[in-house]
């Protein structure tokens, strides 16, 4: 960059299935900026690979990144971690990769999945595909080949919708657990924690939290003044219920970026099996199904 910058764009990915955002988010995005000292605007793309696009091509400052598009990103030197997101009821490292049917589907275990069709979220998510394919071949389920149908369908609410609406027989997502193990929250729940009549079928591990990320080339202080004020955002009185509303976030964290190791290596290692194509991964351009096995 030729000069300090004096206007940021921030990105945030809502596919088209989804209806607009919450409101609060222009003036939440606004109040940001002010306290860093720099005009932050918001730009909202319809999928995560248009997300990573604009990011490699400079039109993106900061972002709402999942894992995978920040791993992927900080790979190619592109992004830079400003704070982690500490969603409400999933602790304080991130939230678990679940699969969830019907509740009165006639699945009962792992092995009932063959022959069955299956929504995932994108290439991109981390408990909607990347990880559920991984626990699924370690518990030898093939993905590659178990499935009658797979589909992408764009976001979580989506796959979610798809279960209920008879699309597909089973959905990976996400669940947060309480303090005692047991599933607390899900794509599949409201606000006030009422489910959809869906069950949880397996629950595969932990998955780092969605986090804000900064493209590399922003200069090191604007770096710290966004992060400080993406942290103030959650002390300020006034701005704290608009983060809860927007984001479902109790507070920014400015540290913590440790955990995102495990899932480059979860990457690299399904990969190396066969189980998830690193060209998908590392291109910007996504398929809207998953490859057909040959």
């Amino acid at each position: 960059m030729t000069g300090p910058l004096t206007r940021l764009v921030f990105g945030l990915a809502v596919p088209e299935t989804l209806t607009a955002p919450e409101a609060g988010v222009g003036p939440l995005i606004r109040w940001i900026g002010a306290r860093a000292g720099v005009d932050l605007v918001r730009f909202q793309v319809p999928s995560y690979e248009a997300l990573v696009r604009q990011m490699v091509d400079g039109a993106l400052h900061v972002a709402w990144l999942p894992p995978i598009v920040f791993v992927r990103l900080e790979h190619q030197g592109i992004a830079a971690p400003l704070v982690v997101n500490r969603r409400r009821r999933t602790g304080a490292a991130g939230y678990q990769s679940v699969l969830v049917v019907p509740i009165a589907s006639e699945i009962a275990c792992l092995e009932d999945l063959r022959g069955r069709s299956i929504a995932w979220v994108d290439p991109l998510s981390a408990s909607g595909y990347v990880l559920p394919r991984i626990q699924l071949a370690a518990h030898g389920i093939d993905p590659r080949t178990a499935f009658a149908e797979e589909r992408f369908y764009g976001s979580h609410q989506a796959v979610v919708r798809a279960l209920i609406d008879g699309s597909a027989d089973v959905a990976a997502t996400f669940a947060g657990l309480d303090d005692v193990g047991a599933v607390s929250r899900g794509a599949w729940t409201n606000e006030t924690g009422e489910y959809s009549p869906l069950r949880v079928l397996a629950t595969f591990g932990e998955i780092p939290a969605d986090l804000i990320a900064v493209r590399s080339d922003v200069d090191p202080e604007l770096r710290s003044a966004l992060t400080a004020a993406f942290v103030d955002a959650c002390a300020d009185p006034a701005m704290a219920p608009l983060v809860k509303r927007t984001f479902g976030v109790e507070t920014f964290a400015p540290d913590s970026f440790a955990s995102y190791d495990g899932l480059r290596r979860a990457i690299d290692a399904a990969a190396a099996r066969g189980l998830m194509d690193l060209a998908v991964v590392n291109s910007t351009r996504m398929p809207t199904r998953p490859p057909v096995s040959t």
